[in-house]
C-alpha cells in the first residue's frame, strides 16, 4: 500500500539537490494520489511532468493501481511548508493567527520559523504603518493575497 509518509520520503530524497520542494501529499481513497510541489521560481509543465515520471518509475502502478496527479498549489491555497514563505517575500499576504487575528501586508522576511509583515492600515484617512514578527506556529493560516 502506498502511504503519504512513503510518497514524502521518496519525493524527498528524490528531488534533493533541486530546487523543487514539496508542499503537499495526499492520497484519497482509491489509490487517488495528489503531489504538489513548487520552486522558487515558477513551475513547470515540464517539472510536473518529471515528477510524475520519477514516481512512475519508483511505484508500481500494476501492484498498486493509482492514480497520480502532480501540479503546483495554486495561487489560493495555503501555505503549507516554509519554503513557500521564502519564495513570496516581498508580496502581500493575508495571515490568520491562532488568536483569530487578522493580518494582511507585505511579507518582508522569513528566517527561523519566523516572518515580519508590514501592514498599512487606513485609519480616519492616515495611513498607519505597523510592524508584525510572527512564529508560524502562532499562524493557522498564510496565503497571497491576490488583487484584481
Amino acid at each position: 500500500m502506498i502511504t503519504t509518509d512513503n510518497i514524502q520520503t521518496f519525493l524527498n530524497k528524490t528531488l534533493a539537490g533541486t530546487d523543487i520542494f514539496v508542499v503537499d501529499v495526499l492520497v484519497r481513497p482509491g489509490n487517488k494520489i495528489y503531489i504538489y510541489i513548487d520552486s522558487p521560481g515558477n513551475v513547470s509543465i515540464d517539472d510536473c511532468v518529471s515528477v510524475n515520471r520519477m514516481f512512475n518509475e519508483h511505484f508500481d502502478r500494476e501492484t498498486e493501481d493509482y492514480a497520480l496527479e502532480v501540479s503546483s498549489p495554486g495561487l489560493t491555497s495555503p501555505f503549507k511548508v516554509p519554503q513557500q514563505y521564502l519564495k513570496n517575500i516581498g508580496k502581500r499576504i493575508k495571515i490568520k493567527t491562532k488568536e483569530g487575528a487578522f493580518i494582511s501586508g507585505q511579507l518582508i522576511a522569513f528566517d527561523n520559523n519566523k516572518i515580519i509583515v508590514v501592514e498599512n492600515k487606513k485609519i480616519k484617512g492616515k495611513v498607519h504603518t505597523s510592524e508584525h514578527i510572527l512564529n508560524l506556529e502562532d499562524l493557522t493560516e498564510t496565503r497571497l493575497e491576490i488583487k484584481f
